[in-house]
């Protein structure tokens, strides 16, 4: 990133949108001490979200917060076209 300034990750988006969600894993991911990287923690929030059958009520948490989303994606990303509300209610089956 120009500058010199850390390129922003989808960690960075989940704890932004997922915070106020009741009983969050964010805590959790944050404490564990072997996995350092946003990418790490990304992946490990996926893994959690998994399996404690929430991925949905997340991504449906993260799409609802527009604002977030137009700070951090650009207007052609698939999260914030259709697309990413189809892929939530996709996601709904896993649970």
């Amino acid at each position: 990133f120009f500058g010199g300034a850390e390129m922003p990750s989808f960690w960075d988006v989940v704890k932004a949108a997922c915070k106020d969600v009741p009983h969050n894993c964010l805590a959790s991911i944050e404490s564990m001490e072997n996995v350092q990287t946003p990418l790490g923690k990304g992946r490990a929030w996926i893994r959690l979200a998994v399996m404690e059958k929430r991925l949905s009520e997340y991504l449906s948490a993260i799409l609802s917060n527009q604002k977030l989303l137009n700070e951090y994606y650009e207007s052609q990303a698939a999260i914030r076209c259709e697309e990413g509300s189809t892929v939530a209610t996709f996601i709904q089956g896993l649970n």
